[in-house]
Formats: structure tokens, sequence, C-alpha cells
């Protein structure tokens, strides 16, 4: 029942290409009326008469649900856009935290040097040029190779772990960068000479470390391993 009166259910009939066609509008009780069905109807007659889309209430109703869809699309798009590196930077340190036995480093060089300088751009509008401000003021710091290229990888770790989760889709600055090189090999050892000055030197400030540097000579074991 509806308004005190049975439901009517309405639906339109027309011709397309010689073959009668029957389409369901729907439900007095969800808003059709006789007008509005009829308006429908002569709005697909018209299409098939002229060559336009839609032909069909199907076919209407298929390209409001692609247009919704799109739409939908474009507005998740935007929200994507809005966000600043900082909030994806904030979520990755949050997942470092569970996850990397580094993130104490990572939080310390993206609060240090990466933050003041891109932190509250959009993630989006973060360019080459601007990771290259970071690598400038690293260099001004006096800050080692090493440092700098911890620091880059921070932030193309960031994006493409963004990436990763869905929660942004544009293009990675860091591909744009060429990372530091630097020698990190061990180029000699200490001569025995320098080993008895400094196993000297040592004693006279701890005993417990001069056992320990003796050790580290002898059996070559890490200062953990100790």
């Amino acid at each position: 029942m509806h308004n005190g009166r049975p439901d009517r259910y309405y639906v339109m009939r027309y011709k397309r290409a010689g073959k009668l066609i029957s389409e369901a509008c729907g439900w007095a009780s969800e808003g059709m009326t006789p007008q509005k069905a009829a308006q429908w109807r002569g709005s697909i007659v018209e299409n098939i008469r002229s060559g336009k889309r839609p032909q069909s209430l199907a076919e209407a109703r298929q390209m409001d649900a692609d247009r919704q869809e799109q739409r939908q699309i474009l507005q998740k798009q935007a929200e994507l856009d809005a966000q600043t590196f900082d909030q994806l930077a904030q979520r990755f340190l949050a997942w470092g935290r569970e996850n990397k036995k580094s993130w104490a480093d990572d939080e310390g060089r993206y609060a240090n040097h990466i933050k003041p300088v891109i932190g509250s751009m959009r993630a989006v509008d973060v360019s080459p040029f601007a990771i290259e401000r970071i690598r400038s003021s690293l260099k001004a710091k006096g800050s080692s190779p090493k440092t700098v290229e911890h620091v880059l990888s921070l932030i193309r770790s960031i994006y493409r772990k963004a990436k990763s989760w869905g929660l942004y889709k544009g293009d990675i600055p860091t591909d744009e960068i060429r990372f530091p090189k630097y020698d990190n090999e061990r180029t000699r050892f200490l001569s025995h000479a320098e080993a008895d000055s400094l196993l000297v030197a040592l004693y006279a400030v701890s005993e417990t470390l001069y056992i320990q540097a003796l050790l580290s000579l002898h059996a070559g074991l890490r200062f953990s391993e100790i």
C-alpha cells in the first residue's frame, strides 16, 4: 500500500530498430510518477531519433552510475593530492616504530633535516628542486655523504611506502635525484706500533676498556659481541 491505496509500478514502452522495448521505471512508493516516466520515455525516444545517447533507460542508469563512480574517483584523488608530505611521513614513522630497528634514526633525520624544508608542502608538490634544497642544507652543515644518502633514502622510502599503501599516486621526486657516492671500505689496519700506543693510552683511562680493545684486536669482535 502507498498513501492508502495499492502501490503502482510504472513501465515505459518504446520502439528501437523496429522492436518494442519495455523498461521498468519504478514504484510510486519510491517516487516514480506518470509524469516522470513520460519524461524519461520522451528523452529516450528523442535520442533514438537523433542518434544520441542514452538510447535506453538501462543505458541512462549505467551512464549515471559511471558518472557517480568517476566523481568518487576524482574526489578520492583530490583528497590524496591534498595530503602534506608530513602526513605521509607520520604514517611511515608510526609504521617504522613497529617494523624497523632503525626507527629512531629515521625520526631524528626527518625532524632535523626533512620536515623543516618540505613537511608542510603537499606531497604532490615536492619537486626534485625541493629535495636538492635538503641536500644543500646538509652540505652546509658539513654532513657526510653517508648522512646525505640516509636522508634521501628516507624520503624515497616514505613515498614508496605511501604508494604501496594506496595513499599516494603521484611521481616520486627522488627518482630524479642522483644519490651521493661514498667510499665506505676499510683503507688500512693499525700497525703493531699504533696498536701498542692505543692500548697504553686506553689502559691509562680504563683497565676494562683496555681489555675490551685487546680482545677486539686479537679476535676481531664487534663491541656488542665483546
